[in-house]
């Protein structure tokens, strides 16, 4: 399933990411290949720092598989620090998850960016077009659009979900 691959994808795109904006970087020949490692050390010591507190946390794993809430790591959360740190807990992983998603959508943007000065998109001049911020514009509405629409089959039923290819 499509989808699937979306916890994948939020581990890697940090070095995807410095790899795409690297030519946007003064001195890139260096800081490229130190933003790339440097984030996927990151990555690993952040990752394990946060899988070895969710295993230390894990009061009975029998509570967390029959709970009620519609996410099983929010009966984690409850059980390990009651209500209000698991909404801080909760409100801290959905803050991750914006940011992963604007990490992926600034990296499409500028693959799209690069895609039509490179003459391999219609409409090049569309998306080679900068704003204000000097920011690809029409590659980051493109990129939110398509990410609003993968994101609605979870509005749906688990038949909707299932329904995307593998």
């Amino acid at each position: 399933m499509l989808l699937g691959f979306l916890q994948a994808v939020y581990t890697l795109e940090g070095c995807e990411t410095a790899a795409q904006v690297a030519e946007e970087a003064q001195n890139a020949a260096l800081l490229a290949p130190l933003g790339v490692v440097f984030s996927i050390v990151g990555s690993w010591f952040v990752g394990l720092a946060y899988m070895l507190a969710l295993l230390f946390a894990v009061q009975s794993i029998a509570a967390v598989q029959a709970t009620a809430f519609a996410l099983p790591i929010t009966q984690l959360f409850y059980d390990a620090v009651g209500r209000r740190l698991t909404l801080m807990c909760l409100s801290v992983v959905a803050l991750a998850q914006f940011m992963a998603a604007v990490t992926a959508f600034t990296a499409s943007s500028r693959l799209m960016y690069a895609l039509a000065r490179d003459r391999a998109l219609p409409a090049r001049e569309r998306f080679m077009s900068l704003n204000r911020w000097q920011s690809p514009y029409w590659g980051v509405w493109l990129s939110v659009f398509i990410g609003c629409v993968i994101s609605c089959a979870y509005i749906g039923s688990a038949i909707a979900v299932s329904a995307y290819p593998v």
